[in-house]
């Protein structure tokens, strides 16, 4: 019984369904893999795309996974990047979301200047994934900044913004 349980836990762990719309980001990470599979290094900055590469990258061998270790620096990839490049002197690469790739865009001008070999891919769902998904799952779907008139003709989220205006009062004083 035991060994029926160990081999059904591996299988069913390897067995994912990626057919489904919700996976497709997953699939999109493992055929990336396959097509950096030449790069010494690949950094990934912090988003959703971060956890469908814990899920999904498969790294070839002696070739480097660069993460910021769970410390959410949005931003981290494209500088870890440029370091990795001058610690091997190898192509690398960087995976970022269009919200983190935007935190150290700057080191664009670095990139272009020195001519280093780095291959950015940006995954854009236009947002910052992660706090979408928060609001959504646990704050009933409430945006902070979206219009007034908007705000209006949606009671939840009034009420949210209200419970924010005054909390800022208290904490700033009324202005």
């Amino acid at each position: 019984m035991a060994g029926c349980v160990r081999r059904y836990k591996k299988k069913s762990l390897r067995a994912v369904d990626d057919s489904i719309p919700e996976r497709y980001p997953n699939r999109m990470i493992a055929d990336l893999s396959d097509a950096l599979a030449d790069t010494s290094a690949v950094a990934v900055d912090v988003g959703q795309h971060m956890v469908w590469s814990y899920q999904s990258f498969h790294n070839q061998k002696d070739q480097k996974l660069l993460f910021s270790g769970g410390h959410g620096a949005m931003g981290y990839a494209l500088p870890a990047a440029i370091g990795a490049y001058y610690a091997t002197g190898k192509p690398v690469a960087c995976i970022c979301g269009d919200g983190a790739f935007q935190m150290n865009i700057q080191e664009l001008e670095w990139v272009k200047r020195e001519n280093l070999p780095i291959t950015m891919m940006v995954m854009n769902n236009h947002a910052l994934g992660m706090i979408r998904h928060l609001q959504r799952d646990y704050f009933e779907s409430r945006s902070m900044l979206i219009p007034q008139k908007a705000a209006a003709s949606r009671p939840a989220t009034r009420r949210g913004s209200q419970k924010l205006m005054e909390s800022a009062k208290c904490l700033y004083g009324s202005q």
